[in-house]
């Protein structure tokens, strides 16, 4: 019996820089680059989000690349993140360790099948209270 290849956060930090990776429980997945519409929704939404969490002094919002880290099998890199003040202790200057508060997909062709299924999961597992994900053709 063949035993499957499980990767952890330390694989993680070997991997090549020149794309970007996520592991869900084990799994290695390569995320390709995004298209133009892609990046343009991104940046309308990031700017909304993140004026809006600016004004009101609510936390913090980053936009992918940026590690969230729920365990050492689980790394992913969502569109866009928000951790409230309360929440800000799960802040490092790598990445976040922990659950953020609203985490943000646009889907894509390449990814939408992940997102809507095993991130989907995995957010929910994790306890994130807010996951929107944005769908271009709608």
């Amino acid at each position: 019996m063949q035993t499957a290849i499980k990767f952890n956060y330390q694989d993680y930090l070997q991997l090549p820089e020149d794309k970007r990776y996520e592991i869900i429980d084990g799994d290695l997945f390569t995320v390709p680059s995004p298209n133009e519409a892609h990046q343009h929704i991104l940046v309308y939404i990031f700017n909304c989000v993140f004026n809006y969490v600016r004004k009101n002094k609510l936390g913090y919002v980053y936009c992918a690349p940026f590690d969230v880290l729920f365990s050492e099998e689980d790394i992913v890199q969502p569109d866009i993140i928000f951790v409230s003040n309360e929440n800000r202790k799960i802040i490092t200057k790598d990445n976040i360790k922990g659950t953020p508060d609203l985490l943000i997909e646009i889907l894509s062709p390449d990814t939408s099948k992940r997102d809507l299924g095993i991130k989907k999961k995995l957010y929910a597992k994790n306890g994130v209270r807010e996951y929107w994900i944005v769908d271009p053709a709608q």
